[in-house]
């Protein structure tokens, strides 16, 4: 995961067009892993509070979103076994 104390603060990404037009202070940017390779990302954002994204609150983040794809995985198991039924 990436975290972001303060994106507005931070340099290298003040100048960030998403940054600069959300206002965000703190970033946490969670990758969704499917099948061993990247599904996407969950990104979290704060506009008020520099350091909003605790390192605790990422892990949680990070199992939940595994939960999530594994959740996914098991429902295009659970289509495809229907599939197969069904022909």
């Amino acid at each position: 995961p990436l975290i972001l104390t303060d994106a507005l603060g931070d340099a290298s990404h003040a100048s960030d067009p998403f940054v600069s037009a959300s206002q965000c202070r703190s970033i946490a940017v969670v990758p969704i892993q499917r099948k061993g390779e990247l599904g996407g990302f969950v990104v979290l954002e704060n506009r008020l509070t520099p350091g909003a994204f605790t390192p605790a609150l990422v892990n949680l983040t990070q199992a939940l979103v595994t939960q999530a794809a594994i959740s996914l995985d098991n429902a295009s198991l659970y289509e495809n076994m229907e599939s197969r039924v069904r022909q």
